[in-house]
C-alpha cells in the first residue's frame, strides 16, 4: 500500500493522523511520513489488516443503519429517522457498547452521515443526525 492509498483510506474512515497513529502505536509524524512516502511502515501487513477490519466494520454499521429505514413501526412512530453521533469517547462507549469495540468514534460518525445521505437519496427518508 502506498502513501496515497494509506491517506485516502484513513481519511475515508474519518480518522486524523493523530488518531490513526494511536491505533498503530506510533506517532503522528510517522504516519505523515508514511503518507508522504518518505518512510515505509515496518509492518505494512498489520497496517493493512487494521484498516481492512475497520472498513469491514464500517460496512456492517452502514448496512445496519440502512435497515432501520425498513422498520415500519419505527417510521410510523416518528416522522424523521434519527441517528445518533458522538463527539465524546465516554458517551460513545456508553451509547454504542458493541460498535465502540469495533469502530473508532470518528468512523461511526462518518458511517451515520453516509447512511443518512443514502437513505435520503434512495427513498427520500428524512434523517436527522443528533448528538449523543
Amino acid at each position: 500500500m502506498n502513501g496515497i492509498e494509506l491517506r485516502a483510506r484513513r481519511e475515508a474512515l474519518g480518522l486524523s493522523q493523530t488518531k490513526f497513529a494511536k491505533m498503530c502505536e506510533t506517532t503522528q509524524v510517522t504516519v505523515s511520513r508514511w503518507e508522504n512516502g518518505t518512510r515505509e511502515p515496518r509492518n505494512d501487513i498489520a497496517i493493512h489488516l487494521l484498516m481492512a477490519n475497520i472498513e469491514d466494520a464500517a460496512i456492517d454499521l452502514i448496512e445496519d443503519l440502512l435497515e432501520l429505514a425498513e422498520d415500519e413501526e419505527l417510521l410510523t412512530a416518528t416522522p424523521d429517522l434519527q441517528l445518533t453521533v458522538y463527539n465524546d469517547e465516554a458517551r460513545y462507549a456508553a451509547g454504542e457498547p458493541v460498535w465502540s469495540k469495533r469502530l473508532p468514534m470518528e468512523t461511526h460518525r462518518v458511517c451515520a452521515a453516509r447512511a443518512a445521505a443514502l437513505l435520503g437519496a434512495e427513498d427520500g427518508t428524512h434523517v436527522t443526525l443528533i448528538e449523543g
